[in-house]
């Protein structure tokens, strides 16, 4: 039993791993606008919400970890973690407040499936 669940654990990260790097292909540049044109306007930073089930284990601090520094080397994108310390009530109402909040995106290790 504790094997499929390190299993599970290990599947979800690995797709989680996937998701961050497959949205971290740079995006084409566009040409250089015109000296007559005006520059557009910075790109608006991302606010991402990273639901981890419990940050009292190493595993899950380093996946952390990882996710951040993939938004590093994308640019323009906040972490914010969510700390579900082991108990679903508490991930699922993280949920409920980053959708109120209206975060451009969430990324979610779950509890239990």
């Amino acid at each position: 039993m504790k094997h499929k669940r390190i299993l599970r654990l290990i599947s979800l990260t690995a797709i989680l791993v996937m998701v961050i790097t497959a949205c971290a292909q740079p995006a084409p540049q566009p040409a250089a606008p015109a000296a007559e044109e005006e520059a557009a306007p910075a790109e608006e930073k991302l606010t991402i919400a990273l639901s981890m089930p419990d940050m009292a284990f190493p595993f899950f601090v380093f996946m952390e970890q990882q996710v951040k520094d993939e938004a590093a080397k994308i640019g323009n994108i906040e972490i914010v973690t969510l700390d579900g310390e082991n108990a679903l009530p508490k991930q699922t109402a993280d949920m409920e407040a980053a959708i109120v909040k209206e975060y451009d995106g969430v990324l979610i290790s779950p509890i239990t499936a």
